[in-house]
């Protein structure tokens, strides 16, 4: 059986001086190594993009008591690295500390009824991450995954190639607890620029499926449930990413 996608993930985001981005790149890769070599690092693991200076890592959390301050899994195994007289944490603080000019960490909920598989798996070593973010009126939260929904449909009919996955902030980025939650974002991966932005282009797989008409009156649909979005490429680093060892009984 295969296994589940953990539900929650968390994300920090890491804005770096450019001047300092050799060093702290640097710094993490010290970092990598030293999870490796120690067994605090035998459980978790986590995925890094980059975009412009920002370093965002993605950590798949299985519980929301993972992110405790003071018993959490991800806190218990950096606090594991600093105990032991061998690691290497002594030289990544000071390689990548000063280079971060700001950082952020937030809370997303993966949501299956708004995610896309196609038919087919197309896409084979992805090299990016292509991330729509939309900031939803509270007040158009109901008709907004509807609408989603049909989108979801749409694509399907043409076969449109390409994945994603749906999120949801359930903490952090202005999320409240007295509404629903309103940024949602969209992560497709794909192998090369030209595939995804051309030979594949988004636009006019929604012309496809619904009409000229048709998508520019979805597009306009779509505004009105929206108080903004933004949308930006990443470049997926397998270098500052890091993937726990398989325990095999």
């Amino acid at each position: 059986m295969p296994k589940t996608s953990p539900r929650f993930f968390a994300v920090e985001e890491e804005v770096v001086d450019p001047a300092f981005s050799a060093r702290y790149e640097e710094g993490i890769k010290l970092l990598i190594k030293a999870m490796h070599q120690t067994e605090c690092g035998s459980t978790g693991n986590w995925s890094a993009g980059k975009h412009n200076q920002s370093y965002f890592y993605v950590f798949p959390v299985e519980s929301l008591n993972d992110l405790d301050p003071e018993t959490g899994l991800i806190q218990r195994r950096f606090r594991n690295l600093m105990q032991n007289p061998g690691s290497k944490l002594q030289q990544f603080a000071p390689l990548t500390v000063p280079a971060v000019i700001s950082a952020r960490l937030f809370l997303l909920e993966r949501l299956e009824g708004l995610s896309y598989e196609p038919a087919t798996p197309f896409v084979r070593e992805p090299a990016y991450a292509f991330v729509d973010v939309h900031r939803v009126r509270a007040d158009m939260h109901d008709q907004y995954e509807t609408l989603v929904d049909r989108l979801i449909g749409a694509m399907r009919r043409v076969e449109y190639p390409f994945a994603w996955s749906a999120f949801r902030t359930i903490i952090g980025d202005g999320r409240t607890f007295y509404g629903p939650p309103r940024t949602y974002h969209y992560v497709v991966l794909f192998d090369d620029m030209w595939q995804f932005f051309k030979q594949h282009w988004f636009g006019a797989a929604l012309e496809k499926a619904l009409g000229a008409d048709g998508a520019q009156q979805y597009s306009a649909t779509e505004k009105k449930c929206l108080q903004g979005f933004e949308n930006f490429t990443c470049t997926i680093r397998s270098d500052l990413s890091y993937q726990a060892p398989q325990n095999h009984s």
